[in-house]
């Protein structure tokens, strides 16, 4: 697999390869965790470049609306609701799946690929339990 790791919305296109899942087969819970992963991500690219918040907000619509197919509103309400979920004690699972996301940016840009898979994979789980 070609790995692009300057390009955020790549690096998502990429998550679903990496776990081997058809976007179109996904549920729409299953987006949702991806796209909670993918800010974590996202979040971590735009740290470690220095880039500031309205850089990361382009960024996370663009994505939400270019990879998972939102509404600009659903994507923007999304938005507000990942950041809202970043605060203390609000929503820690999706707090969790961020941070999770976080990790998965380092795994990625350093080629921990089968390490990226099994923790994301272990995110995706909790929705079958």
């Amino acid at each position: 697999m070609q790995i692009e790791r300057n390009n955020p919305s790549e690096i998502v296109k990429d998550l679903f390869k990496i776990i081997d899942i058809d976007f179109n087969t996904t549920t729409e819970a299953e987006r949702q965790v991806i796209a909670a992963f993918s800010f974590g991500v996202i979040h971590a690219h735009i740290s470690t470049r220095e880039l500031g918040p309205e850089v990361g907000k382009e960024m996370t619509l663009n994505i939400l609306e270019s990879v998972f197919k939102y509404s600009p509103e659903q994507a923007s309400d999304f938005f507000d609701y990942l950041v809202q979920c970043t605060g203390a004690d609000d929503n820690n699972t999706i707090k969790a799946i961020i941070h999770r996301g976080i990790d998965g940016h380092y795994q990625y840009i350093n080629g921990l690929i089968e390490e990226l898979k099994t923790n994301l994979l272990s995110v995706l789980a909790i929705l079958k339990d």
